[in-house]
C-alpha cells in the first residue's frame, strides 16, 4: 500500500495572478519493491501550464523500495476567466510488478485546493 500526502504553497490560489500554486505530493513505500506510476487529474479550471491548458500528467516513477520516501512537485496555475472556489485533483497511484502496462493495484485519492 502506498502512502500520499500532499500540501501547498501558499495555502490557495490566486485566480487574478499569474502566480503559480506549488503542490506537493509525497509517496511513501509500506510494502515491497514495486514499479510505480502516477496520474493526475486536474479541474478544467487550473492548469500545469501557465500559457495553455494541461489538465493532466502521467509520470513512471520507477522502483519504490519499502519504506522510501518521494515527494514530487508541480506549478499549478489559473486559466484565464478561473472562478473562485474549490477546485478537484485526483491523484492515482498504480503499482506494478515487472511491467507498467499491468497495474496490481491502485491507491486512489481525491484533493480540493482553494481558489481566491
Amino acid at each position: 500500500m502506498i502512502g500520499i500526502n500532499t500540501r501547498t504553497f501558499p495555502y490557495r490560489l490566486d485566480s487574478k495572478s499569474k502566480e503559480p500554486l506549488e503542490f506537493y505530493i509525497k509517496l511513501t513505500n509500506g510494502q515491497n519493491k514495486r514499479l510505480l506510476s502516477i496520474d493526475i487529474v486536474i479541474d478544467e479550471d487550473i492548469s500545469f501550464n501557465s500559457v495553455k491548458p494541461v489538465n493532466t500528467d502521467y509520470k513512471r516513477i520507477g522502483e519504490f523500495g519499502p519504506g522510501q520516501v518521494k515527494e514530487l512537485r508541480y506549478h499549478i496555475y489559473p486559466v484565464a476567466g478561473t472562478y473562485p472556489g474549490t477546485k478537484k485533483i485526483k491523484i492515482r497511484v498504480g503499482e506494478h510488478n515487472n511491467d507498467y502496462n499491468v497495474i496490481d493495484d491502485k491507491t486512489e485519492t481525491i484533493v480540493t485546493i482553494k481558489v481566491i
